[in-house]
């Protein structure tokens, strides 16, 4: 399954999919959001990092000119991104 995995705060935050399966969003290994495959998803949840303290985190799915790129964002800030071979799935 391809996935991209970042740490962020002490929080892991990853996205990926495998085959026909939805898109997931997860925090410390847990689906935080999840969508079925299109050419474009934006996955969304918050995530409390400190006392009163939440980031806003996103993956982003694109499929694009024969690739798939998946992005991690918090807070309005690329945290990690990769793209990937379709063939891979």
């Amino acid at each position: 399954m391809p996935e991209l995995i970042s740490k962020y705060h002490g929080s892991t935050i990853s996205i990926g999919y495998s085959g026909r399966d939805p898109v997931e969003l997860k925090v410390n290994g847990i689906i935080r959001d999840k969508a079925e495959q299109a050419d474009y998803l934006k996955l969304t949840t918050s995530v409390q990092t400190g006392y009163e303290w939440h980031e806003w985190v996103e993956g982003v799915f694109l499929i694009r000119q024969q690739q798939i790129q998946l992005t991690l964002v918090c807070n309005n800030e690329t945290i990690a991104d990769q793209k990937f071979d379709p063939d891979i799935f």
